[in-house]
């Protein structure tokens, strides 16, 4: 490949620094940069620098596009996400009680747990990478969900058309269904 062509596949923050350092050289006042010895305004370097100004900007806002739309996907997701909280069942919204109670964004449940697979389908839940005991599976909040649940547990916990007895009693039996395993 040719060795200028190789400035395309440039980290996008040396092609913003390189852009970031061209326009100065080229909108900077003539009197500063003659105080480091540089001339720009009136020689022929002018346009040179120019076009690499203008050059580096460009790549990088190429190499940006892809960034933007994973920000894109990943915000469009996390919408979805919040919209399926809407969508839980009681038995559902009790294993995230649970865990907000106990302040602990993972829950070990079996692997054929309904309500866990149906939260896990739903983007509630997910399975950490590794292997496991088929009894107890490391169900786990995702962080932006656990960051939103936490900060507005309160409100959460006071939407709750169950009363407080019922909502712990079920918290309870999730609390030992989750433990029948321990040993």
């Amino acid at each position: 490949m040719v060795d200028w062509l190789k400035a395309i596949q440039l980290n996008p923050r040396f092609l913003f620094g390189a852009f970031l350092l061209t326009a100065f050289l080229l909108f900077a006042p003539a009197d500063f940069l003659s105080k480091f010895g540089l001339t720009i305004q009136e020689s022929n370097w002018q346009p040179i620098i120019g076009l690499l100004c203008i050059g580096s900007f460009v790549f990088w806002l190429v190499q940006m596009v892809p960034v933007f739309d994973r920000w894109s996907q990943e915000k469009k997701f996390k919408k979805q996400i919040f919209d399926r909280l809407n969508s839980l069942s009681w038995d559902e919204w009790t294993i995230l009680w649970y865990c907000l109670d106990k302040n602990q964004q993972t829950v070990g449940l079996s692997a054929a747990d309904k309500l866990a697979t149906s939260l896990v389908s739903k983007g509630i839940l997910y399975l950490p990478p590794g292997n496991y005991s088929i009894l107890a599976y490391p169900y786990s909040v995702p962080d932006f969900l656990w960051k939103y649940l936490r900060k507005n547990k309160d409100s959460i916990f006071s939407e709750i058309p169950l009363p407080e007895d019922e909502l712990y009693a079920r918290i309870l039996g999730l609390e030992q269904h989750i433990h029948r395993h321990d040993f």
